[in-house]
């Protein structure tokens, strides 16, 4: 998996922000606002994880199964 072309993530105050930028802005006018689960997310799609790593980390973070 991998974060889309054209969307960074932005500190805005004490927000985390996700905006688009060149012609990815085309198709969200706007930002999504991340909680720290969503930039730990983000972190590491950066990275290169797969969804199993996700899940692994969020299972690890709140003690939830991986099929919830």
């Amino acid at each position: 998996m991998k974060i889309a072309k054209g969307f960074v993530l932005s500190n805005v105050g004490n927000e985390h922000v996700v905006m688009a930028i060149g012609a990815a802005s085309m198709k969200l006018n706007g930002m999504i606002r991340l909680n720290a689960s969503g930039v730990e997310m983000w972190n590491m799609l950066k990275e290169g994880a797969e969804e199993e790593e996700l899940a692994a980390a969020l299972v690890k973070e709140y003690g939830i199964t991986a099929e919830r």
